[in-house]
């Protein structure tokens, strides 16, 4: 029996989706990730309460883990992470898309995360929108990710963009919301 849906090939999704980069918009360029942003990104300094939550665990890790991440995601077919690089390629965001279902074009999670500098400044909300617009314009119906409730900010930069709230669950006893934008 055949199934009615043909089989897709990831690694020629993924690699046809990141042929159509870089993007640029405005001082921005947004390109897919290298493997010294990740030094890049684990130099930022930490993020002020109550975002403290989220300041990365790499600047601890030696440098063989993060080798060890850089190539997860080179043989990772099913994500696929973007920077954004303010004028002299001084990264100032990480977007990661997560689990993508190449067969259904549905992209299941996504992690963003702002250079501490540039959060509060309608940077986020602006390049969600270009991304989520690039991701559509390329073949995704529909973009998923679950958020922390009690990132406002985040929320607040979500819903600006046109992302709905559809769903709530507890992890760890923090209330987080799933947000779903379709094309």
């Amino acid at each position: 029996m055949t199934s009615s849906k043909p089989f897709l090939n990831a690694e020629k999704c993924k690699k046809c989706l990141s042929k159509k980069l870089p993007i640029f918009v405005d001082n921005f360029k947004i390109r897919e990730l290298e493997r010294n942003d990740i030094d890049l990104y684990a130099s930022w300094p930490d993020y002020s309460p109550p975002y403290d939550i989220f300041n990365t665990s790499l600047k601890t890790k030696p440098f063989s883990e993060r080798d060890w991440r850089w190539k997860k995601y080179c043989s990772s077919n099913e994500s696929l992470s973007l920077v954004i690089d303010h004028e002299k390629d001084k990264v100032i965001g990480k977007f990661s898309l997560f689990n993508i279902d190449w067969e259904e074009k549905i992209i299941n999670n996504m992690g963003i995360r702002l250079h501490p500098e540039w959060c509060n400044k309608g940077i986020g909300s602006k390049l969600l929108k270009v991304i989520s617009e690039w991701c559509f314009n390329n073949g995704i119906s529909k973009i998923k990710f679950d958020v922390l409730s009690t990132n406002q900010r985040a929320v607040a930069a979500y819903r600006k963009v046109g992302y709905e709230i559809k769903d709530k669950f507890k992890h760890k006893n923090a209330l987080f919301y799933w947000m779903e934008l379709s094309k």
